[in-house]
């Protein structure tokens, strides 16, 4: 029995301990601190401590959630209005269930279509179409940031939508975003909009009418091709260029108005638009491509402007509702076929007198073709000879100043041809007369187009008159009686083609043939060569590729191996081409009255030495020295390029690989001869790639007189150390100076405005950078790897500073910097791990993207800066200045050439410091601190 009351006394001690304990469990803490990802729609609290799990509840739903996570998913819940409550659980021994906290919440009403985060999560793009369909309407934002951009192929094959109407904020529409969505019929894009991409709405069949905003500017290729529903366009006032197929096969179209600044409509742009009635193509369209609208059968309106320079070939060929057509008075060329089976074109007028060129069949099977009897001429140009039996022509009709291109063509009859008052000979205009054997042209013949008189093998007599400037390739080709004594080039002849005169009886001398004072190829043996090429004294011209590929083997060295004497004005096009290519050493004279060097001339030359010592000098009083012209010639050591030359063409010395570098000639008693790069005064613009590669120069002085820098222009220049740059640039064009790496000072001067990408990029060894303060931007990458630029100074004028620009400056300690500047972008200063940036005027830096420091490297704002903007003269200490502030380290001391820094002083001008580099993050709050400098000690100190 006591036993028993001692067991049931024992049991209710513990369940008055457990009451006791459970009594004096603690209540968990409410959740705080909600915090909703509006990107994810995740809903997340701060911890509580003690909780083992947090319980949900959602107004309007039937179930609690409970989970360990201290956050939970709304990505579920229909657009609406909610109110959220979370607890934290205990264990129910130690600690109670906390209350419940409240977090008011509404979903928004969404659009049902897909979208990804870009630029740095801080917009959307619109990727895809979701659960959407029938006519949408998009947002502009999306969970309450901007959705700036539709995808490429966002909708692309989809046949769920009618009708779409795009978000104010898109900015980009990318490729065939829409293209082949078969049910759309209509689409509204808002001014916002500055890019559509190309095949953007490409075999859309059923849209029917389109308007472009003012913001876009081209239409890229294949746009709307396909689109065989569109009636309607209409295009920005904006707009400069419609891309190749753009329109192409739309063939419900009936009218294009073309805006007036419109500059370019590529090929095939309107071809095929079956039901184009009316074309209005504004007044500042320069160039019709080739087939722009080739068979748009039933256009009877056709209005080219009076901007139009160039008709391409087919570029209304099979337009047979048009009947008559007026060509503007700016029109040069008209192109082969350019009209042709244009079967009801009665009426053609040229309004002036510019054109130089039509081409073969540019108005066969016409009406006006075909009405006309011997021959169709249309107002001064004689276009087609129909007569085919014709045996003789004495005189063209009055005012003839034009021969169209093929206008003759294989006249089996024709024996002689004489006519006054012509200017231009087209191509082809009496290739394959058989039996031609005299052709008479006065004073005004300017050219005679390429193949113009080819296999006319009868053709013994020609007279050409004082006034011709240029005979184009293969001319006189195949003219087999043709001799040299039976034909006279006049002065004013500037350029001969390639083969012109091949198969002639051109006038041989030692090896090189001539026709008059023109040297126009030779007649040495297959697997022969020269020993030395001399070309006659009295010679003015070279035609183009006349010595192309010639094997010149020159064993004596005491004279010229290519002797051009000082009566040569002209070398042409190729002339030389490869010439000196065989590995032996082989020396070229350039004459004293050149005035032209043609376009390849000396082209992969490598072995050719130009004048003594390995000195190119161009003569003074020439006039262009053209595109590849010394490409690859590996052995001019000295390079002088006089003022009379107004332009280095693009590639002219590229891959020279030897200029600057040092001569040897071989004999050693003889020290080596330095070579060098001389550009004169009067130059005034150097071309793309002109002496990309050149690795011997060293130094470069570009004169005041350019004002234009071609891309690439010293590209890979790396022997570069010295280099001024003149006064008459405006810009410092992309890739100009990439990869100089021996290049150790830049000096940028006043009225350059910009910096192109990549201008300095690699410029390794730069330690000294001085940019004027007329520079507005700064390209991205422009500086990249100036790893030993130890400080910069960004002048005030700067608003722009693109992505990578000064990446890699490793050993930079001071980076000054304007708060004016608009911009700086992405990795602007990636690397500088040691500098400190100095940030000087009133504003911050709020503005730049958020990686534009993303080294972290310390930022000091509201700096002062020395009159003479070269260092840091004060700035006040807060909390937050400086930012970035090295918890372990201290920054890198400020930079001033000629002083050694002492530290920071409260009392300007202080010559001991109160603070050093290591103290200043004890420095109390909105202290203002002054730099303290030090005059660096010389030797002689």
């Amino acid at each position: 029995m006591k036993k028993t009351i001692k067991i049931l006394i024992s049991l209710a001690l513990f369940v008055l301990c457990l009451l006791s304990m459970a009594s004096c469990s603690r209540t968990l803490d409410q959740v705080e601190n909600f915090e909703l990802d509006t990107d994810t729609l995740t809903l997340s609290w701060d911890r509580v401590l003690g909780a083992k799990s947090y319980s949900v509840q959602i107004s309007g739903q039937e179930f609690e959630k409970t989970s360990k996570q201290n956050k939970v998913s709304l990505e579920h819940l229909d657009p609406g209005t909610y109110e959220i409550k979370v607890k934290a659980n205990g264990d129910g021994v130690e600690f109670k269930d906390s209350k419940w906290a409240t977090y008011p919440f509404e979903r928004e009403a969404e659009d049902g279509m897909r979208y990804k985060l870009i630029n740095n999560k801080t917009e959307y793009e619109l990727i895809g179409l979701g659960t959407a369909s029938g006519d949408i309407v998009m947002n502009a934002t999306y969970r309450g940031k901007p959705i700036t951009s539709i995808a490429d192929k966002a909708f692309a094959g989809n046949t769920r939508i009618t009708s779409f109407v795009v978000g104010e904020n898109v900015k980009s529409i990318g490729e065939s975003a829409f293209s082949r969505c078969a049910e759309l019929k209509s689409i509204t894009i808002p001014q916002n909009v500055t890019s559509i991409g190309d095949s953007c709405f490409q075999s859309c069949k059923k849209l029917e009418s389109f308007v472009f905003p003012d913001s876009i500017t081209v239409v890229e290729d294949y746009m709307f091709s396909w689109c065989s529903a569109l009636k309607s366009v209409t295009f920005g006032s904006k707009t400069d260029t419609i891309s190749q197929y753009a329109f192409s096969n739309c063939k419900s179209l009936e009218k294009v108005s073309l805006p007036d600044t419109l500059k370019f409509v590529g090929e095939y742009a309107f071809s095929d638009c079956e039901s184009l009635t009316e074309a209005n193509l504004g007044n500042s369209l320069e160039i019709i491509e080739p087939y722009t609208f080739y068979n748009c059968v039933v256009m009877n309106k056709l209005n080219v402007g009076n901007s139009v320079k160039i008709i391409g070939e087919y570029a209304f060929g099979n337009c047979d509702g048009i009947t008559s057509i007026d060509i503007p008075a700016t029109c040069e060329s008209i192109g082969f076929s350019a009209f042709r089976y244009c079967d009801n074109l009665a009426e053609v007028s040229f309004l002036g007198n510019s054109l130089t060129y039509i081409g073969a069949g540019a108005f066969y099977d016409t009406k006006i073709y075909e009405d006309a009897t011997d021959a169709l001429i249309i107002d001064g140009w004689y276009v087609n000879c129909k007569d085919k039996e014709i045996d003789k022509v004495d005189k063209l009709p009055d005012g003839i100043y034009g021969i169209a291109d093929s206008a003759f063509y294989k006249f089996k009859e024709l024996v002689s041809f004489k006519a006054t008052g012509v200017k231009y000979l087209c191509d082809n205009a009496f290739f394959g007369c058989a039996e031609l054997m005299y052709v008479t042209f006065d004073d005004e013949l300017e050219s005679v187009g390429a193949y113009s008189f080819k296999s006319c093998k009868k053709l013994s007599r020609v007279t050409l008159g004082t006034g011709l400037e240029s005979i184009g390739d293969y001319a006189f080709s195949g003219c087999q009686a043709l001799q040299d004594k039976y034909i006279s080039l006049p002065k004013s002849l500037t350029s001969i083609g390639a083969g012109a005169f091949n198969g002639t009886k051109a006038t041989a001398e030692g090896g090189v043939m001539y026709i008059d004072k023109w040297a126009v190829g030779f007649n040495i043996g297959p697997g022969s060569a020269f020993d030395k090429l001399n070309i006659r004294k009295g010679t003015v011209g070279i035609s183009n590729y006349a010595f192309n590929g010639v094997n010149i083997l020159q064993l004596d060295m005491s004279t010229y191996g290519i002797n051009i004497p000082d009566s040569v004005e002209y070398i042409g096009r190729g002339a030389f081409y490869k010439a000196a290519a065989t590995g032996y050493a082989v020396t070229v004279h350039l004459p004293k009255n050149l005035k032209v060097i043609g376009d390849y001339a000396f082209y992969g030359s490598y072995c050719a030495f130009f004048g003594t010592d390995g000195a190119l000098v161009i003569p003074e009083g020439t006039e262009y020295i053209g595109r590849s012209s010394f490409y690859g010639c590996e052995s001019i050591y000295s390079l002088s390029i006089p003022g009379s030359v107004k332009e280095i063409s693009p590639y002219a010395f590229y891959g020279c690989i030897n200029i600057g570098a040092e001569f040897d000639d071989g004999d050693e008693a003889t020290p080596l001869i330095k070579g060098y790069l001389e550009l004169m005064e009067g130059i005034e613009h150097i071309g793309d790639k002109a002496f990309y590669g050149c690795t011997g120069i060293e130094k470069i002085t570009i004169p005041n007189s350019v004002t234009a820098l071609g891309t690439r222009a010293f590209y890979k220049c790396e022997g570069l150390k010295e280099l001024t740059i003149g006064t008459g640039l405006t810009e410092i064009s992309d890739y100009a100076f990439y990869n100089c790496t021996l290049l150790e000072s830049i000096t940028i001067p006043e009225g350059v405005t910009s910096i192109g990408k990549y201008a300095f990029r690699g410029c390794t060894a730069l330690k000294s950078l001085n940019i004027a303060n007329t520079v507005t931007s700064i390209g991205g990458f422009a500086f990249m790897g100036a790893e030993n630029l130890n400080t910069l100074v960004i002048p005030e004028s700067v608003t722009s500073i693109g992505k990578h620009a000064f990446r890699g400056m490793t050993r930079s300690k001071s980076i000054i910097l304007p708060s004016t500047v608009s911009k700086i972008d992405v990795h602007a200063f990636y690397g500088a791990y040691d500098a400190v940036i100095y940030v000087y005027g009133d504003s911050t830096a709020n503005e730049w993207d958020k990686r534009w420091n993303s080294s972290y490297v310390p930022v000091i704002t509201g700096c002062t800066i020395s009159s003479d903007k070269s260092y840091i003269e004060s700035f006040i200490k807060t909390g937050e200045n400086p930012d970035n502030m090295p918890v372990d380290d201290a920054m890198t001391a400020p930079v001033r050439a000629g002083f050694n820094f002492v530290g920071f002083s409260t009392a300007s001008g202080a010559t001991e410091a109160e603070y050093t580099m290591e103290t200043l993050k004890n420095v109390p709050s909105d202290t203002l601190l002054y730099t303290v400098w030090a005059p660096v000690k010389t030797p002689n100190d």
